[in-house]
């Protein structure tokens, strides 16, 4: 049903003129902050005629459902002490015509992205903060976005590469508007921003790897950050934009370690291991700093492929100052030349990450 249907029912003041459903999946760090951030919401949309309606919360076992609207600030505590098992098919069976409802996705879960198809044929919009769906198999997103459209949903995933930098928006827009993006580079980490910033100010790598895991940047085993995979990730889903066909398996990747360097054992084992590359790493920065560079991890997208690896960058160059945890991207196209156009800002953590998701779900009221 069009939200611009959902107009109140004559002499109804308590009809809210539109009305949004939702469904949470996943109360982690991201679905509590998205859980806060949408109280707030709720407080400053409903003197507008606007209600956002938590219908249900669901985590990989258990949910708590309310068709009459649950509320956020104890949705989390609700679902520990009278949920019910999960259940798919009822979370799909909310859908209805009274209100378009919404599938809001904070897992990370392979098993939400392959479900997401069985929600749009039940009426759902999506929202997914996880990046599985639109860097998963081709097929599968092929097919999401031919039964989004043939029913009229949309899916919302601006926090799938920048968390809450306006990357997606930014570059439909360059498309929208007749450009042509020739090329996309990009600082898609902030661990890795950080890690690498610290080099640049003489720490040694295997230092600057325990500083951000310590300060909470890194996975708990950082090797899933220094890998490249997520960013590889990332770089998919805005090739992927650009019109492009490839698979995760095509995305060159460049992991932070060297091919030669032995990266097994124990998260203990492997931090104590770093320092085998501390010379080589700063033997490397020596040299560029001679050329007036510095080292980055990042990524390179162009309609015909991307990659992801170091980066060696001069002082003209738009990434040559990200660094801190700061993330970057550089839309270089027939408009935005000679210099591009950067998108800059802190670009990860729970709490731009849940406001970017709400921003999300905002995104599907009328105007």
């Amino acid at each position: 049903m069009p939200l611009a249907a959902l107009a109140p029912r004559p002499n109804d003041s308590a009809c809210p003129a539109t009305r949004l459903d939702l469904v949470l999946l996943g109360v982690g760090l991201v679905g509590r902050r998205f859980l806060v951030q949408l109280q707030r919401q709720q407080a400053r949309l409903a003197p507008k005629g606007v209600e956002l309606r938590l219908c249900a919360v669901a985590n990989s076992r258990r949910m708590l459902v309310d068709p009459c609207g649950l509320d956020p600030l104890e949705a989390e505590a609700a679902l520990l002490e009278r949920g019910e098992p999960l259940d798919r098919a009822r979370l799909q069976s909310l859908a209805h015509a009274e209100a378009p409802i919404v599938l809001v996705d904070c897992t990370g879960a392979e098993g939400v992205a392959e479900a997401y198809e069985a929600f749009a044929e039940a009426g759902f919009h999506l929202v997914g903060a996880s990046k599985l769906l639109n860097a998963g198999p081709l097929p599968r997103y092929r097919r999401l976005r031919a039964g989004l459209e043939a029913k009229g949903l949309r899916f919302h995933y601006e926090t799938n590469v920048g968390a809450g930098l306006p990357v997606i928006g930014t570059l439909r827009d360059l498309l929208a508007g007749g450009d042509a993006v020739q090329r996309i580079e990009g600082i898609l980490s902030g661990s890795l921003s950080f890690i690498f910033g610290l080099l640049e100010e003489g720490t040694p790598f295997s230092e600057a790897v325990r500083l951000a895991r310590d300060a909470g940047f890194t996975e708990p085993d950082p090797r899933d950050d220094l890998s490249g995979l997520d960013v590889a990730r990332k770089a998919l889903i805005l090739h992927r934009e650009l019109g492009g066909t490839l698979e995760l398996a095509d995305v060159q990747v460049e992991s932070a370690l060297p091919s030669s360097f032995d990266a097994s054992g124990d998260v203990k084992a492997f931090l104590d291991n770093l320092k085998a590359l501390d010379a080589p790493y700063q033997a490397r920065l020596d040299a560029l700093r001679a050329e007036g560079k510095v080292l980055r991890f990042g990524a390179t997208i162009t309609p015909e492929g991307c990659a992801v690896g170091l980066l060696e960058v001069d002082r003209d160059h738009p990434l040559h100052a990200i660094k801190g945890g700061e993330n970057a991207l550089s839309f270089a196209s027939e408009a935005y030349t000679p210099r591009p156009l950067v998108v800059r800002g802190y670009g990860a953590g729970a709490m731009v990450t849940a406001a970017g998701v709400l921003a999300d779900v905002v995104r599907l009221l009328p105007h």
